[in-house]
């Protein structure tokens, strides 16, 4: 694929490059940095493609779900507080479940109207604002005084980048067993010397020498790590557990981790949806596998916040393909040790009258408030007043 500058520079990010590149040129200090096992991380997994969040937590209390819902109302259920429960592929999640480290904002999402899925992730991403203006992604507002040297500060596990580290020396690396091997011959490292040879103030020049370096940083930690970095057999890389996977062999490996986004599609279901058991099920299976797997990982070793969130939800009522359209209200998800469980935000049932556009769930939590409980969680103090422009969280108290 052809890349331009133009690209690389309004993706915010070297990860383009870092995803095949190995290390031109190093800082000498990058072998004495301490790992940072202490220090907060935040893993932002993000649902591309519109998840069903009536799908992913039932009210099943509601008089109007099952008549609503029809094929894809759910049998079975994990029960898990005040009417709700988690569609029973939620199995793997449960140690976290009982233990009260998950928190559910249902009705939530962004208050912007477009069920188109670009203009929606859009919006997300750049935390309420649009593509008009040279905006900053939230994660890049969110960092602006992290350390600029750290160079795994922010990082995204997917093909590239999302806009969420727009306007920041964020990059992104899709398979971590692969990181750093296409500049070992002598003329790909000329190559890349040409590419990025302008001059010292050129943001270009900028991005690839950070990206460079830090793939010279993970092939020295990666010595530490004594062990494969191939996903396992079974795991896919580009699944929520492979990338989890990828997350936790990063981290102990001694890369200093701050906040991970991982970009995850396949939740647009129109066809398909299935109820226990079929296309959507399996997708849960895999969110939670992964969402599991970071607590275990975690649990000891530092303190971990994991929100989960995607761009909108889907309709109420099943289609003719057994799946269901674009919506506008979904649910979002919270899961750490400061978590205090249970479902957030305001719920106005499944009543005509009380739907979107008699359609689709409401958005009655703005995004917005649940990322302000969370980087503020994840800072230890209030967030940078500009985080989200012209808007003021509402308080949910999702985390102690």
């Amino acid at each position: 694929m052809a890349l331009t500058r133009r690209d690389f520079l309004i993706g915010g990010s070297a990860g383009l490059l870092a995803t095949s590149c190995t290390p031109v040129w190093i800082d000498s200090q990058l072998e004495s940095r301490e790992r940072r096992y202490g220090s907060p991380l935040l893993v932002v997994i993000f649902l591309r493609g519109g998840a069903d969040g009536l799908h992913l937590v039932a009210p099943l209390r509601d008089p109007h779900y099952s008549a609503l819902r029809g094929t894809l109302a759910l049998p079975e259920i994990l029960s898990f507080t005040d009417g709700f429960g988690f569609h029973p592929a939620f199995q793997p999640l449960l140690p976290s479940l009982n233990e009260g480290r998950v928190a559910v904002v249902h009705a939530a999402g962004s208050p912007h109207a477009t069920r188109s899925h670009f203009l929606a992730q859009d919006h997300m991403d750049l935390g309420g604002l649009d593509l008009s203006h040279d905006r900053k992604g939230w994660l890049t507002r969110l960092l602006e005084s992290a350390d600029s040297d750290a160079y795994f500060t922010r990082l995204s596990l997917s093909h590239h980048p999302p806009l969420a580290y727009r306007g920041s020396p964020a990059f992104s690396i899709d398979n971590v067993a692969r990181f750093g091997r296409l500049a070992a011959s002598k003329h790909a490292q000329q190559v890349l010397r040409t590419i990025y040879g302008f001059t010292d103030d050129d943001p270009a020049r900028v991005a690839g020498e950070i990206a460079l370096n830090a793939s010279r940083e993970f092939k020295i930690k990666k010595a530490m790590l004594g062990d494969s970095l191939e996903t396992p057999k079974g795991l896919r890389p580009r699944s929520i557990r492979g990338r989890v996977d990828s997350l936790i062999k990063l981290e102990r490996a001694g890369i200093a981790l701050r906040a991970v986004f991982l970009d995850v599609a396949g939740w647009d279901t129109h066809v398909g949806q299935g109820g226990i058991d079929g296309r959507m099920a399996r997708s849960i299976g895999d969110l939670a596998e992964g969402m599991q797997a970071l607590s275990d990982a975690f649990r000891e070793r530092r303190e971990l916040v994991t929100v989960v969130m995607t761009e909108f939800g889907r309709t109420v009522h099943v289609n003719g393909s057994g799946g269901t359209d674009h919506g506008h209200g979904s649910v979002m998800m919270v899961m750490g040790n400061a978590v205090r469980g249970g479902v957030y935000g305001a719920w106005n049932g499944l009543e005509s009258d009380a739907l979107y556009q008699r359609r689709d769930l409401p958005v009655l939590t703005d995004f917005r408030s649940v990322l302000s409980e969370v980087a503020r969680a994840h800072l230890g103090q209030p967030p940078p007043v500009d985080l989200f422009p012209s808007f003021t969280p509402q308080s949910l108290g999702l985390l102690g």
